[in-house]
This record gives structure tokens, C-alpha cells and sequence, in this order.
């Protein structure tokens, strides 16, 4: 008899964690069905105050959006945990609400006598509150910026995708970093459009426990009344306690989903945790705190108000805008320290002897006086960046193009380079220092003013706008291009335009020196029958010409 083979069950049956994810699911559902005890609807009703609070405290703890992508999934799990619970303890309250006070279980019951304090009307009052906050307040705020965040990131998609192709032309990130960022960018744009309809799920879960509540009271009264005999009275206390009771329990979940929900969209395009980008950016303006400072003063002395906690707080603030402010100068002048430190280490390695300077670069790039200061400053990058275009090219083209002479020169205009091949102008163009360059594509525009204007590398319509609005247009869903990363992006293109010129007689006998044994010697003999290294140079050109690659 043939052997039968083994099935390896562990490569077909999903993990553990798979099971009881898909077992909880289950579970949610069948509390819609089914009856359950109350020492059960007890840890579900704590397991729903829980999981909202861990749903916040991520919220205030991501970096970005994006690192909760899972958001819009969580939302409609937690919002169907809260109704498959409310609609457990409305079973209870109608079919054993009689029994007393704790007929629903000992968290309705700690609720109702936490927050009424003995009287239903407090209750009642207290409930609505909760709603018209959170159904008012936050949900409605949270909706409105999800819509308008998802037609935001909608409507940046092309500018971006043209700013992750310009960068991969002129050599700022690779193929594998153009991927990511691409990836990176289909999922904001996924993101923000499910939170946009996600967040409905909010605010019917804020009408439906309003109209779950209703529900509880009056067909509790009247069960209580018409079917056990209770006195009217009885009945309207005992069951309003419950169900204001189950009511506060499920709607303070609720509005901690929700301010959840209103943190994460609308953070925008701020970077950090909220608690870092809120203390930071309000502790930004000294000024701003000796205005509050001196306000809080000026309440604590107006007779009839309580002088120590404003005056507290009043002094909190008076000493944070005295300390902020020495603290960012010491921060700056350490900053500026390193930064001359970095320039001059800079300029000592870039003292040219007579050879060189007699030497004609092969490719040059020239900046006048401004734009010398603001790119040479940060030289570290700028070199780093250009050994990275230069390496691109050769994975792309098949050869490395000379290396790229970078200097300042007082012959042209301040605010202007020029780039060069063979001691040749061949490209030039204007810097706009301390502005920022948006790629609009002949689409919408930025809502901060600036000027329009063209792309140098590609020609394409853009918006120059002061780089202190940089995080506004990153809100707005634009991709801001700095100084480096524009001029940078015309040399790759100036470059590519003009690989034939570049591509020497010296070059041709390199790549062939670095061919494979096999590979050199049927050059070789190609070149020493059929045609010259020079004919080969030839051909190559041809083919740089058309952008082929010649690896």
C-alpha cells in the first residue's frame, strides 16, 4: 500500500492569534442573540472602558496618522462591542430590572449611584450632557475634518507622486526609498478616506445610545407597571437608574473613542506626539505666556474672585516665559557654533592648489554669494546628496558620471548658480533663499500667498511661497521642496540631458577593462577587427542620448 504523505497542518491553519481574533468577533455577535449572565456583562462593560482608554493613549502617543493606520478597523469593533453590550443590558434591565437596583450587575449599578448621587434627575441631566458633547462637540468636529482631510490628501496625490519622481531623478533616494514613500503615500490616502467614513460610525453610535436609553425607560416603567405590579413611582426610579446608569456607562467609552478619533485627523501634517507638538508649539511664544501670566494676575486681584489659583498659574506662566526664552538661545548659539565649526572645516578642505585650479571640472556647479551661504552651509547634506546622484546614475546608466565640482563664484548674481559641462554654461537659474517651491501641476494651489512660477528641471507650473509656511502647506496635503532639493533636481536633469558629452574615451576602455573575462576579450576582439574603441565611444553616445543604458 502506498504511504500516504503527511499534511503539515501548521502551514494551512491559521495562527492562534488569527482563531481568537475571529473567535471574539464571533462572540460580539452572538451577545445580540443570546442572553448572557450579568457577572459577564460586568467584564464586558469594564473591557469596553478599557479598550477605549487604550484606543486614547495610542492616539496620543503615534507619531503620525499613519502609525494607527489600523484606526478605521478598531472604530467599527468598539462601537459594535458598545451596542452588542447596550442591547445585553437592556435585556436585563427590562426582564429583571424589578428585582432592584443591582439587576443589571455591579457596574450600572456603581455608575447610577456614582454619578446620580441617589437622584435620576441628576442622572438624566448629566446623560444628556455627555451626548450633546460628544454628538455635538467632538463627533461632529471629528467628521467634518475627516471629510475635509480625505479631499485634501485626494487632491495632493499627484503633486506628491511628482515629488517622489523628482527626487528619484536627481539621485535623492533610490528605487527602494521611492517604493516606500509611494507606498507610504497610497496608504494616507487610503487612511484619511476610511476615517472619513468611519467616523460616521461615532455618531450613529452617539444616536443609538440616546435611543437605547429612551428605550430603557419607558418600556421599563411600563413593564414594571403593567406587568409586575410596581408602583409608578417605583417603577420610574428603579428602572431610570438603570438605564441612565447603562446609558453613562456606554457613552463614556463612546466619548473617548470619539476624542480619540478627533485627535488623530486632525493632526494634519503635525510630526511628534500630540503631547510633544501641543507643549512645544504653545511654550513656542513666550510672549504669549506673559500676556497669560500678566491676565491671570490682574483675575487673581478683581475682588470676589479666588485669589491662589490664578495667581499660581500666574506665576507657572511668568516663569516659563522667562526661562523659555534664555533656554532656545543657548540652544541656538550652540546650533550656529557647529554650524561655523562644520564651514570652515569645509572651506579649509576646499582650499584648491594652483593643479587644480588650473584643471578644468568636468561638471560644475557655481553658486552666487546667497545661495553659496545657504547650500555650503548645510555641505555635509549637499555632499552626501550628490555622491548619492552620482551613484545613481551609474546603477542606472551603467557608468560613473566625473565627479561634480561645487564652489562659490562672486562673477555671477547673488541669488543665482549655473551649472556646467566642460567649463560650458549650459544651464542656470534663480534661488529663491528662505522660499519654498510647490509643485502644483496645473492643479489646485496653495491657500498661502506666493508666486507662480516654473520648475527648472522640468518646466512645470510651481508656487514659490516663504519656507514659514512649510507646515501650513504640508496640512494642506502640499509637498514643500527645499532650496537644496531644487537646485539639486535640475543638476540630475542637466546632467542625464548631457550623459554623451560626459561619457569619455577613458570611460569607454574602463567599462570594458571591468567586463568579465569572456565578455573583454569578445570586445576585444570587436573593437580590434570590426571598429575602434572610438567607434564604440560612438555608439554609446547613441545610446546615452536616448536614455538607454549602457551597463
Amino acid at each position: 500500500m502506498a504511504q500516504v504523505p503527511a499534511i503539515n497542518l501548521s502551514k494551512v491553519s491559521p495562527s492562534g492569534r488569527d482563531i481568537a481574533f475571529a473567535v471574539g468577533i464571533l462572540t460580539i455577535l452572538s451577545i445580540l442573540f443570546l442572553p448572557i449572565p450579568v457577572f459577564m456583562i460586568d467584564i464586558g462593560l469594564a473591557f469596553s472602558i478599557a479598550f477605549s482608554v487604550l484606543i486614547l493613549m495610542v492616539a496620543l502617543w503615534i507619531q503620525r496618522p499613519l502609525d494607527f493606520s489600523s484606526f478605521p478597523t478598531v472604530l467599527p469593533i468598539a462601537t459594535m462591542v458598545r451596542l452588542a453590550l447596550n442591547i445585553a443590558t437592556t435585556r436585563v434591565i427590562l426582564s429583571h430590572g424589578n428585582e432592584g437596583h443591582d439587576a443589571a450587575g455591579g457596574v450600572i449599578a456603581g455608575f447610577a449611584s456614582l454619578v446620580m448621587s441617589g437622584d435620576f434627575v441628576i442622572g438624566i441631566i448629566v446623560f444628556m450632557i455627555l451626548i450633546v458633547v460628544n454628538f455635538i462637540v467632538i463627533t461632529k468636529g471629528a467628521t467634518r475634518i475627516a471629510e475635509v482631510g480625505a479631499r485634501f490628501t485626494l487632491d495632493a496625490i499627484p503633486g506628491k507622486q511628482m515629488s517622489i519622481d523628482a527626487d528619484l531623478s536627481a539621485g535623492l533616494i533610490d528605487e527602494k526609498q521611492a517604493q516606500l514613500r509611494r507606498r507610504e503615500l497610497e496608504e494616507e490616502s487610503s487612511f484619511f478616506g476610511s476615517m472619513d467614513g468611519a467616523s460616521k460610525f461615532v455618531r450613529g453610535d452617539a444616536i443609538a445610545g440616546l435611543l437605547i436609553t429612551a428605550i430603557n425607560v419607558f418600556g421599563g416603567i411600563i413593564i414594571g407597571y403593567f406587568r409586575h405590579g410596581m408602583e409608578l413611582s417605583e417603577a420610574a426610579d428603579v428602572f431610570v437608574k438603570l438605564s441612565v446608569g447603562d446609558g453613562l456607562v456606554s457613552q463614556i467609552p463612546a466619548l473617548i473613542v470619539s476624542l480619540a478619533a478627533g485627535l488623530i485627523v486632525s493632526r494634519g501634517g503635525t510630526a511628534g506626539s500630540t503631547d510633544q507638538a501641543v507643549i512645544n508649539q504653545l511654550s513656542g511664544y513666550p510672549r504669549a505666556l506673559l500676556v497669560a501670566a500678566g491676565l491671570m494676575v490682574l483675575l487673581a486681584l478683581v475682588p470676589g474672585l479666588p485669589f491662589f489659583p490664578f495667581m499660581v498659574l500666574g506665576g507657572i506662566m511668568a516663569f516659563g516665559s522667562w526661562v523659555i526664552p534664555r533656554r532656545i538661545a543657548e540652544e541656538n548659539r550652540v546650533k550656529r557654533e557647529q554650524e561655523a565649526q562644520e564651514v570652515q572645516a569645509t572651506r579649509d578642505q576646499e582650499k584648491d592648489s594652483v593643479k587644480s585650479m588650473l584643471k578644468t571640472a568636468e561638471i560644475e556647479l557655481l553658486l552666487g554669494k546667497q545661495v553659496s551661504t545657504r547650500l555650503l552651509g548645510a555641505h555635509q547634506e549637499l555632499a552626501f546628496r550628490v555622491g548619492k546622484m552620482r551613484k545613481k546614475f551609474a546603477a542606472q546608466y551603467g557608468f560613473v558620471v566625473p565627479e561634480i565640482k561645487v564652489s562659490d563664484d562672486i562673477t555671477i548674481p547673488d541669488k543665482s548658480y549655473q551649472i556646467r559641462i566642460h567649463g560650458t554654461t549650459v544651464a542656470s537659474n534663480i534661488v529663491r533663499v528662505g522660499e519654498v517651491l510647490v509643485v502644483t501641476g496645473g492643479g489646485r494651489k496653495p491657500s498661502v500667498p506666493g508666486d507662480d512660477i516654473r520648475e527648472p528641471a522640468f518646466g512645470m507650473p510651481a508656487v514659490s511661497i516663504l519656507e514659514t509656511f512649510a507646515e501650513d502647506l504640508r496640512r494642506e496635503g502640499f509637498h514643500p521642496i527645499d532650496n537644496v532639493s531644487v537646485v539639486l533636481t535640475h543638476l540630475s536633469e542637466v546632467i542625464r540631458n548631457n550623459l554623451p558629452q560626459l561619457l569619455s574615451y577613458k570611460d569607454v576602455k574602463v567599462l570594458i577593462e571591468r567586463l568579465d573575462p569572456e565578455y573583454r576579450k569578445l570586445a576585444d576582439e570587436i573593437c580590434s577587427s570590426h571598429m575602434s574603441y572610438s567607434g564604440l565611444q560612438a555608439v554609446l553616445k547613441l545610446l546615452l542620448a536616448e536614455r538607454v543604458s549602457i551597463r
